[in-house]
């Protein structure tokens, strides 16, 4: 008789194979036929997940499966064929396991919770841990049933409890539960029953944690043996003989705290990296996900010992540090390195690492290639830089330690030793050595160079190798200097050209916009022709055609040269005559940009011109504006007071004197260089120039803004009638409405 699905009927025959199901566990007839039925009414329940040969789907989903006889015949139905994948008939596989399983311990911890009988309810305890030894299951369908024994293990503790007030010694609960017959659900009864005794005062804590965690290398099943280890974990926080703990003294000390986490801590390594070499090489990527899923487990050991009030720095320097370290590098795993190294640097405290760098630094060469060393050195020195922030009193350890050179030091051995490193890896690791730099050393412009110059030799070799993410990287190195400090002096550095010609064009350009967001955001003032050639080098894919021009619309050409116009105004000299030099060497780059550009920048040079003449005129119209201011005196006060007025009048001369000859001596210097006739025939090429883009109006505009500063303000008339001419040429080709609008313009300019 087949049992439909959610039926609860059996037939004869299910009835006279409960009670055999039940025998193997040594049962009563009654509980042998109850647990029996459950057992079939699991199963009963599970043939809906167990999948087809055929076609690999759910046997509830597959059209040729026959309930009468329990099996498929999907050749009779070839559209079955077509049905989930094989990872899905992996997931019907692990729900059917995990349902049976489920059932079968609800059905023990029913008996249990009924039963009054000692030996009995250990039996059924036995029992209901027994599910757990299941192979079958993944690790996240193994911790569903783990939690759900979890919880009934609480209870089980409260029943020990209880009998241990009937007079019934937890001593004697110690050695009855070692009877069971599986290894597996022994130690897990044993583990239950100890922590009680250590709890209850009645054993030394020291002894019995040393028995369990010796105990328990029974299981080397990994799944199984990880759960069971971390089980013992966390029922054992509380009772470890820790200093101030009520179990230390007799009980032991710190140091068998110490030696009891690690010991287990390195077993369940082990178990944990064993896993990545089981099974099918095909399968190598789903165990490695099932083994991020249970890093947690190895990872709590960790976070106990650092938890330990009586972990002092001698006792982690000494015994805690360099076991952690020779269990990473022996362990030889890509995974367990890379996640360990990360639980030792973010659980232990700040303090401990700073005294303790020479160690960390020293095991990273050691391990292996596919570890990601980047994150695990920008983990420790962000996590150095964030202790600094908060103790400046760390600073000057952090000198007197050498810090910043041991990182150097240590990076430059990884790239050595891991030849093979990809580029992405060696820039980030120098962009977390950067942000220490300026977390730590933010005045030290050497230490900024000297990465710099670092990671441009590791890369000299192979450079980018066209990887975009590395270019990415590079360009996040490249900024975080003029982040904080002014743009021009990053500039300067010698380091910094090399590594900005490893760019691309395409990543150069948005480098080089980069740069003038930086010049504009800080007001950095560019007053040396030096700094200016340089300024105009680094950001020359931004002012120059290039290929990458046609793939530009009008719109981004314009954003970008708007931002190039507004830098402009920050190329500012002390003197007019250094001043039209910078804008000479400013044009004679800003010409490479061909006319989609040059209608953008060109105006802005050309009134950062008609600034710099204004700054020579205005001395002129200063002296012409001052008043002559001419005494009259009276003949009889004059005849009176003749000697009196002769010595002001000697007293003044040189006074007078002074205005005119102040502005002469003031702007000599300037005038040799420079004087307003010549900037003002350099900005009629400008106009020019800018009229053949062709920019028209623009143009227009500069003439009439030109011929204005030359009459009125450098009393230049015949300048000012050769502007007015070139004004008249260029409004020849133009409507006389657009003229008159650009007089209109001019006027309230000049106003």
């Amino acid at each position: 008789m087949f049992i439909a699905p959610g039926s609860t009927q059996l037939g004869s025959r299910h009835l006279q194979a409960a009670p055999q199901l039940g025998q193997d566990l040594g049962l009563p007839l009654l509980h042998r036929l109850t647990v029996g039925m459950v057992q079939l009414l699991a199963h009963s329940t599970a043939w809906q997940h167990v999948p087809c040969k055929t076609c690999r789907s759910p046997s509830a989903s597959c059209p040729g499966f026959d309930q009468g006889t329990s099996t498929h015949v999907c050749a009779a139905v070839p559209v079955c064929m077509q049905g989930p994948s094989e990872l899905a008939s992996h997931h019907a596989e692990q729900q059917c396991g995990s349902h049976t399983a489920v059932t079968c311990m609800l059905a023990w911890r029913c008996w249990l919770q009924d039963e009054d009988n000692l030996r009995e309810a250990l039996r059924y305890s036995a029992a209901m841990l027994g599910e757990l030894r299941t192979s079958f299951l993944s690790p996240q369908r193994y911790y569903e049933l783990y939690m759900q024994v979890f919880d009934e293990l609480g209870n089980l503790e409260a029943y020990f409890a209880d009998e241990q007030s009937k007079g019934r010694t937890l001593a004697e609960l110690y050695e009855l539960v070692q009877h069971a017959g599986n290894v597996l659900p022994r130690l897990y009864l044993m583990v239950a029953v100890g922590c009680l005794y250590i709890k209850s005062g009645g054993a030394k804590s020291n002894e019995i944690l040393k028995d369990l965690v010796e105990m328990t290398k029974g299981v080397q099943h990994p799944t199984r043996g990880l759960f069971l280890r971390s089980y013992l974990c966390q029922r054992s926080r509380g009772l470890l003989p820790d200093t101030g703990s009520p179990y230390a003294g007799e009980g032991g000390d710190i140091h068998d705290a110490v030696d009891f986490l690690l010991t287990n801590f390195m077993e369940m390594n082990k178990l944990w990296v064993r896993m990545q070499h089981q099974g099918v090489a095909r399968d190598r990527e789903r165990r490695e996900k099932e083994r991020q899923q249970l890093q947690d487990l190895v990872g709590k050991n960790l976070t106990y010992i650092s938890q330990l009030d009586g972990l002092s720095f001698e006792l982690y320097a000494g015994s805690v540090l360099p076991r952690l370290l020779e269990q990473v590098v022996s362990c030889k795993d890509e995974l367990a390195q890379q996640y360990l190294m990360q639980c030792i640097i973010q659980g232990f405290p700040d303090a401990f690492h700073l005294a303790s760098l020479d160690a960390l630094l020293g095991a990273l060469p050691e391990l292996q290639s596919g570890v990601k060393l980047h994150a695990v050195m920008a983990s420790l020195m962000d996590r150095l830089a964030r202790y600094a922030a908060s103790d400046p009193s760390v600073v000057q350890q952090l000198l007197d330690s050498h810090a910043f050179e041991k990182f150097v030091e240590s990076i430059s051995k990884v790239a050595e030793l891991h030849g093979d490193i990809p580029a992405v890896s060696l820039v980030e690791m120098y962009v977390a050595l950067m942000r220490f730099t300026d977390g730590v050393h933010s005045d030290r412009l050497d230490n900024v160079n000297r990465v710099l110059g670092a990671c441009q030799r590791g890369l000299s070799g192979k450079g980018l190798g066209g990887d975009a993410k590395a270019e990415k990287q590079l360009v996040v190195l490249l900024s975080m200097p003029l982040s904080s400090r002014d743009a021009v002096t990053v500039l300067s550095l010698d380091q910094y050209p090399p590594l900005m010609g490893l760019l691309s064009r395409r990543t150069h350009k948005d480098m080089a916009l980069k740069v003038v967001q930086t010049v504009l955001g800080q007001g950095t003032c560019v007053g040396s022709l030096d700094s200016v050639e340089m300024l105009f080098k680094f950001i020359a894919p931004l002012v120059q055609e290039g290929e990458d021009d046609e793939d530009m619309d009008e719109e981004d050409i314009e954003e970008e040269q708007v931002m190039v116009a507004r830098m402009l105004h920050q190329l500012t000299a002390p003197t007019p005559g250094l001043q039209f030099a910078i804008l000479r060497a400013a044009r004679a780059h800003l010409e490479l940009g061909g006319p989609a550009r040059l209608k953008h920048t060109y105006p802005a040079l050309a009134f950062c011109g008609l600034k710099a003449i204004r700054r020579l005129t205005a001395p002129q119209q200063q002296q012409q504006q001052q008043p002559d201011t001419a005494a009259d005196t009276d003949a009889a006060a004059a005849a009176d007071d003749a000697e009196g007025a002769g010595k002001e009048a000697e007293s003044d001369a040189p006074a007078a004197a002074a205005p005119a000859d102040a502005p002469a001596s003031a702007t000599g210097s300037a005038a040799d260089a420079v004087d307003a006739e010549s900037a003002l025939q350099w900005l009629l090429e400008v106009a020019l120039q800018l009229a053949e883009v062709p920019a028209p109006m623009q143009a227009l505009r500069l003439l009439l803004v030109c011929a204005h500063v030359s009459s009125e303000e450098a009393g230049l008339e015949m300048l000012a009638y050769e502007f007015f001419e070139q004004v008249r040429r260029l409004g020849s080709s133009m409507q006389r409405r657009s003229v008159c609008c650009a007089l209109a313009t001019s006027r309230e300019t000049a106003a």
